[in-house]
């Protein structure tokens, strides 16, 4: 099986920063950013996605990508992904 793309989420102007670096180094891997941030930063040949709602991007990555780097407090990234999990035999690795 080929393997899914990656995603690096970030919530911040300084998260941004970070989540870019990262996803510039981890081939094949895409930035996900608040649309508030779209005219804010621009980050040259990387790959950039905007998002409006959060938890439906968090909910359509879980299930889509590889794996998912979160460039945020751990309570935020816990909370939106415990409503997907169920246990640890259905869940991704």
């Amino acid at each position: 099986m080929a393997a899914r793309r990656g995603a690096v989420v970030a919530l911040t102007r300084n998260g941004a920063r970070t989540g870019e670096c990262l996803a510039r180094n981890l081939p094949g891997t895409i930035l996900y950013l608040p649309e508030r941030l779209k005219t804010d930063l621009t980050f040259p040949g990387g790959a950039v996605e905007y998002f409006k709602e959060w938890q439906a991007l968090v909910k359509d990555l879980f299930f889509e990508k590889s794996y998912l780097v979160f460039v945020s407090a751990v309570a935020i990234a816990v909370r939106s992904l415990s409503p997907h999990l169920h246990d640890k035999y259905r869940d991704p690795a």
